[in-house]
């Protein structure tokens, strides 16, 4: 489900303006006839005043959290505290006949969450804009749930949330005269840091969990964010005749100090070691582009593209094993500076050859390069270099056809074509070289149908077919390597089906009905090599059917010209199979992923200048798959997690709204949301269950 932000002022709503209109509307009428009859009118009130075009908001809100905060922070959004400021500001000025100030922006202090605009714009001149914006995102960090050990949780750091703050600087100008080139120049500084759970699990070595003989080596981890990128570019385009022509130039650094921390004992957080492994990568990206686009007749139009892209990057590394938060590194890892360069070129043609017919074939070539050299942290000697080539052409024809009456035919069909080839040296002379085909066709057919005024059917079909093939070399001075078992083919079939109905069955009643149908079959081959061995083919088998289907529906229905109700729902029904579930369950089980959403919302104008609107949604879903841990079902040392969820989620909300005056607008909102585990266990052991209420106030004076 989409996070709500419940700090979100709303302004006035389109409901209440089109009930002003719906209650307008006969005195117009009345007016209008007896103006006509030549009887005298009355004089009607003098029309209201527009409001002012520029306003700031304030809102103010909290929450009352019962359970887990890191949870709810994570749901909804918000800092699960009280919060306050300016949550929407716009004013714009002109300062002289030619030049214009705009300003937009918001600053809520407890949601950290930050942005103003800034652009000063010259008539025939150009102009010049600035901006900053930051905003905290949360992630849950509770940690993770193993069925089967004692005490099953696996905490990390507590009960609040982690979180990522996420931000950017910049500055752009344009210059716009009249019959000359539009040239912009610009510069961002961003960054990222913060922390937030993994999906990785690391391994922590054998420990014995308490009371209990079994072993595991499992444990959540967490990722320490801190990232900053400056980038610097240049666009400039022009006409020239019957052509438009466009040139870019962008430089790109990336500085990126990351981390991966997982406790190493779990059950004694308080004095357990800590495995931190930090990864500092330095990147520099530079990309050139240039495009063109001409007009030949009214029913051609032809566009050729070309990009250029080179980039850099070297890494270090460390690892340690510390208590929480101190110790020094105590092992290096490898540095690996790299080199990729990109070439891409295409080509489009539009032609309308007749009045209902529109023809679209394109063209796109790809050509890359790159070169990995792997060193050692502690000798700076190379250990392994990677060369590679990536070549990619892609021929793509869609048709369109609307000579049939209330009908409009589209298909569509786009074939891709690439090849990789790799060389890689190791530091005692072992020498693999791969080459990998990959064939990738796409087909499309649709019609959408419109049988008569305000119903439409649209029906869709895509089929989607990839093959990658792999052909290996392997030599080695030494017949250490042994068996390898290696991939020589895999790909995947995907067919898709989409019907869509739309229907305004009353003037205030409309519905709209869809069902999306998708199958995926992927397939594998494998190898065993060895060197001065032949190689031993397996068959090819069906590794996995990913099935999906969703129900959804929308009403909407106006039962008076004061109020709506829009009723929404879907179903879907998602499964994943595959064979290695049969040989060993404990490891490989088969999954699903079914869930239903609903929400119902009504609004209602009480008066002229009063609207309230009320929603309730729920979320369900039953799909947990955990393996007890024993050790008869798992090696020693090792323990499986379990997948998926069993959830309930409640939402109800209401909102009050008050136009004070022509330039004043007050609102009034409660939510309440309840997330809770079903009866039987899931993938959080009903650590991250939680119920909140919420309250917000705000108010919008327009000046």
């Amino acid at each position: 489900m989409k996070p709500i932000r419940f700090s979100k002022l709303l302004g006035q709503s389109r409901t209440l303006r089109s009930f002003r209109l719906a209650l307008a509307a006969p005195a117009l009428v009345l007016t209008l006839a007896t103006a006509q009859a030549g009887t005298p009118t009355t004089p009607t009130a003098p029309a209201e005043p527009e409001p002012a075009s520029n306003w700031v908001s304030f809102t103010i809100g909290g929450a009352f959290v019962d359970g887990n905060n890191g949870a709810m922070q994570t749901r909804t959004q918000t800092n699960g505290d009280f919060y306050g400021g300016i949550d929407s500001l716009h004013y714009s000025q002109a300062i002289d006949k030619s030049t214009t100030v705009t300003l937009d922006g918001h600053a809520m202090p407890g949601l950290d969450d930050y942005e103003f605009k800034l652009d000063i714009t010259k008539a025939n001149v150009g102009y010049v804009k600035l901006g900053f914006k930051e905003f905290r995102t949360w992630y849950e960090p509770t940690g993770g749930f193993v069925p089967g050990v004692v005490g099953g949780w696996i905490p990390l750091f507590g009960t609040d949330a982690d979180s990522i703050v996420r931000g950017e600087a910049s500055i752009e100008a344009g210059l716009r005269i009249e019959n000359f080139p539009e040239i912009t120049l610009g510069y961002t500084h961003s960054w990222r840091n913060g922390t937030k759970d993994s999906t990785e699990w690391g391994r922590s070595g054998t420990l014995l969990p308490p009371a209990t003989g079994n072993t595991y080596n499992i444990l959540p981890t967490l990722n320490l964010i801190d990232e900053t990128r400056d980038a610097f570019y240049v666009d400039v385009t022009h006409t020239l005749g019957n052509t438009d022509l466009a040139l870019g130039l962008r430089y790109e650094h990336n500085h990126n100090n990351d981390a991966l921390y997982m406790y190493r004992d779990p059950f004694t957080v308080a004095t357990g070691r800590a495995n931190i492994e930090d990864y500092v990568t330095d990147t520099d990206m530079f990309s050139g582009h240039i495009s063109s686009q001409t007009r030949i007749n009214e029913r051609m139009l032809l566009s050729f593209g070309y990009v250029y892209d080179t980039m850099s990057s070297s890494m270090d590394g460390s690892a340690r094993y510390t208590l929480p938060n101190t110790g020094l590194p105590t092992a290096l890892l490898d540095n690996g500076p790299g080199h990729v360069t990109n070439n891409t070129a295409n080509a489009n043609f539009w032609w309308n050859p007749i009045d209902d017919l529109v023809v679209v074939p394109s063209f796109r070539a790809g050509w890359e390069a790159d070169s990995v050299t792997n060193l050692d942290g502690a000798t700076n000697l190379m250990r392994a270099s990677n060369d590679s080539t990536y070549d990619q052409l892609n021929e793509e024809l869609e048709i369109r056809y609307t000579g049939i009456e209330n009908v409009l035919l589209y298909a569509k069909a786009g074939l891709e074509q690439d090849t990789n080839d790799c060389t890689l040296m190791s530091v005692n002379n072992t020498f693999r070289m791969q080459t990998s085909d990959i064939n990738l066709d796409k087909y499309q057919v649709g019609a959408n149908w419109y049988p008569r005024q305000g119903l439409s059917v649209s029906a869709q079909y895509n089929y989607a077919k990839y093959t990658q093939k792999y052909d290996d070399s392997f030599y080695a001075d030494t017949s250490a390597n042994a068996f390898d078992a290696e991939l020589k083919e895999q790909g995947y079939d995907t067919n898709d089906l989409c019907l869509r109905v739309t229907w305004r069955a009353m003037p205030n009643l409309t519905l709209v009905t869809r069902y999306d149908y998708t199958l995926t079959t992927y397939q594998n081959q494998a190898f065993l090599t060895n060197p001065g061995v032949p190689q031993v083919y397996t068959n090819v088998v069906d590794s996995a059917d990913i099935t999906r289907q969703i129900f959804s529906e929308s009403v909407t229905w106006m039962p008076m010209d004061r109020m709506y109700v829009q009723a929404t729902a879907s179903w879907v029904f998602a499964q994943t199979n595959t064979p290695a579930n049969d040989y060993n369950p404990s490891y490989i089980a088969d999954s699903n992923n079914n869930y239903f959403t609903g929400a119902l919302t009504t609004g209602y104008a009480i008066d002229n200048k009063t609207d309230i609107t009320a929603t309730v949604s729920y979320y369900g879903c039953k799909d947990y798959s955990g393996i007890p841990f024993t050790s008869t079902t798992v090696n020693a040392g090792e323990g499986p997690v379990g997948y998926g969820l069993n959830t309930q989620e409640f939402d109800a909300s209401v909102t009050l709204r008050r136009r004070i005056n022509e330039n004043m607008t007050w609102n009034l909102r409660y939510a309440y949301i309840n997330s809770n585990t079903s009866p039987s266990p899931d993938q959080t052991g009903g650590y991250n269950d939680f119920s909140a209420q919420m309250i917000s106030t705000g108010l919008q004076i327009r000046f």
